[in-house]
């Protein structure tokens, strides 16, 4: 019997968003081909098809059994596409291979095993679904769901932390990198996490009525207004390429046999290819000879080209600048200097606004031009790494002149 109140419309609204906001995504992509737009695309179907299963109640379409065991997808589907979406936004040369279905093989499975016994006459399919129950399936299928989510919800958090790490040996201006929205992307799917297992174990418990497992939906609805929306609207692509390896350590790792041998990290680039340049590097911490040049070179060259007025300033930027691999720049960076890109980067800019202030330039133009005219792309960025350079505000700075 069909049912529609206000909890099928909101559930509705927000499979329909879906569905325009898929197309619109997939217009975009035609003209940018962004790899980001194609897993978002199916997130969203994704998660529009797990909600649909609460949907087709209220349409009184399980009557007759005739739904009765449909695949709609759950975690085995919208985990996996999940965790894509954010390593393709997090990475603007990521690739889809052959090696990335391992992802889907335990979908792929239950697509398949839903499929055959749905497609069944209903008596007879009512009668496998006795003797599947009779096997502790429907458990078996529960516990792998919330492990599969499980894993799944930990590699995206794990990605993300990452890739926050690893921005600030990478850029100068981060604020925007940080992708907030992926943030919050991340939070909602941590959300409807805790309500998915608590009704997990809920139904191990007690049975609860449809009415109540609306809830567990509606977290879903709101993934879907948030995630769709602000995903369209993400126009911009940054030049980032993060990759998660264990290559990626910001610091060089020393050799069990021998502490006096540090591997330099794999540099991972947009442009990286397999050779055995790209390799890591071996560097004895008793060769001062290696890096100590390079050090020389790079504070000259900041001192007298003055690179970090660009805004846009990278370190690969950088170390093309001084012809010289990304990779040695890092480790001349955190060994020798004691900092990280972005701070080594922001401190000569703030000396650079400190030196025009002395010079009474805020009279003739206001404090955050100045501080855009010395590589600065945002006001947070440039008070917050004014007063962690100088331990004062900018303003407060100003008094003391």
């Amino acid at each position: 019997m069909l049912e529609w109140d206000i909890r099928s419309v909101v559930l509705s609204i927000a499979a329909l968003q879906a569905i325009i906001i898929s197309t619109l995504l997939l217009i975009r992509n035609y003209k940018e081909k962004r790899i980001s737009d194609k897993f978002l695309v199916l997130f969203l179907l994704a998660i529009s098809a797990t909600m649909s299963e609460h949907i087709a109640g209220w349409l009184g379409l399980y009557e007759g059994q005739r739904l009765t065991f449909f695949p709609f997808g759950d975690t085995f589907l919208f985990a996996p596409l999940a965790y894509l979406y954010v390593k393709s936004i997090t990475n603007n040369a990521f690739k889809w291979t052959t090696a990335e279905w391992i992802h889907f093989i335990p979908g792929i499975i239950y697509f398949g095993v839903h499929f055959i016994v749905w497609a069944y006459p209903v008596e007879e399919k009512l009668r496998i679904i006795n003797q599947l129950g009779e096997y502790k399936w429907f458990t078996i299928e529960g516990y792998c769901n919330a492990a599969f989510f499980t894993y799944y919800l930990y590699k995206i958090i794990n990605h993300y932390t990452a890739y926050l790490k690893w921005l600030p040996n990478e850029f100068s201006n981060i604020d925007k990198l940080h992708l907030n929205w992926i943030r919050n992307f991340i939070v909602l799917l941590g959300l409807y996490y805790v309500v998915f297992i608590g009704f997990s174990i809920l139904s191990l418990i007690v049975w609860y009525n449809y009415d109540i497992g609306f809830w567990q939906y509606f977290v879903l609805a709101i993934i879907i207004y948030y995630t769709s929306i602000t995903g369209y609207s993400y126009t911009r692509q940054y030049n980032i390429a993060f990759q998660l390896h264990k290559e990626n350590e910001v610091f060089l790792t020393q050799e069990k046999n021998n502490p006096d041998t540090l591997y330099l990290p794999e540099e991972k680039t947009i442009n990286n290819s397999a050779t055995d340049q790209n390799k890591p590097q071996v560097i004895s911490t008793s060769d001062e000879a290696l890096l100590e040049p390079v050090k020389v070179l790079l504070l000259e060259h900041l001192l007298t080209q003055k690179p970090y007025l660009d805004a846009e300033l990278s370190l690969s930027e950088l170390a093309n600048q001084l012809n010289k691999p990304a990779y040695i720049i890092t480790q001349v960076i955190n060994l020798k200097l004691g900092k990280n890109f972005n701070d080594l980067i922001n401190g000569y800019r703030v000396n650079a606004v400190i030196e025009k202030l002395k010079n009474n330039e805020q009279k003739a133009q206001t404090l955050l031009a100045i501080a855009y005219d010395c590589g600065f792309n945002s006001k947070a960025t440039f008070n917050r790494a004014f007063k962690k350079a100088t331990n004062i505000s900018p303003k407060e700075f100003i008094k003391t002149i």
